[in-house]
């Protein structure tokens, strides 16, 4: 497209990859949601277990996945540590998303990047304190598939990065509060 740099968002691994182009010198400013990386091995086991537990779960209510997604009570289970409120959560895009969780080829090569043998920014510590745009870092701190505790961590990694904390918020704030991620980004890029 021809874009040198651009102002970017991204959630969990996708968090990681705007920090990872920041790095790179393509970002303006970055906001990363809950991203991956900060976690100690403990926190990277924990980390692995709840994403290989929703994965088995999407595979399993596959077949019945629009009657769960419809159904109030059991939209608060499906998301319980990801979000705020289950209730403001799209019954039709949390269901098109257990349908991608489920039949996602990339999954189980991803899981050893989040937790694998070494933490992502202990990693690549030296290249992130070269990053020289403006960083948020958001993190919600009922965050049931990457600690809140690695928040600090990540923020401190990466010079002059602001952290910011999403009182009461699950791993994915874009489903319930996307007009909060919005506001994020949209303070951060000015």
């Amino acid at each position: 497209l021809g874009i040198d740099r651009a102002h970017l968002l991204g959630h969990s691994m996708g968090g990681w990859i705007a920090l990872e182009l920041a790095r790179r010198g393509r970002a303006i400013d970055v906001v990363a949601v809950a991203p991956v990386g900060g976690a100690t091995p403990a926190e990277a086991r924990a980390s692995k277990l709840a994403l290989t537990a929703s994965r088995a779960a999407a595979r399993v209510v596959l077949p019945v996945v629009g009657t769960i997604t419809r159904r109030p009570r059991l939209r608060r289970i499906a998301l319980r540590g990801s979000v705020k409120d289950p209730d403001l959560v799209d019954p039709a895009a949390l269901e098109t998303s257990i349908r991608y969780l489920a039949r996602s080829v990339g999954h189980d090569k991803l899981l050893p990047d989040v937790a694998g043998p070494g933490d992502l920014i202990d990693n690549n510590r030296v290249g992130f304190g070269r990053i020289d745009c403006p960083v948020l870092i958001a993190w919600g701190t009922d965050d049931g598939v990457l600690s809140y505790d690695a928040a600090p961590r990540v923020a401190e990694a990466i010079p002059g990065a602001e952290l910011r904390t999403l009182e009461g918020h699950g791993h994915s704030p874009l489903l319930d509060h996307p007009e909060l991620v919005a506001e994020l980004a949209l303070e951060r890029a000015g």
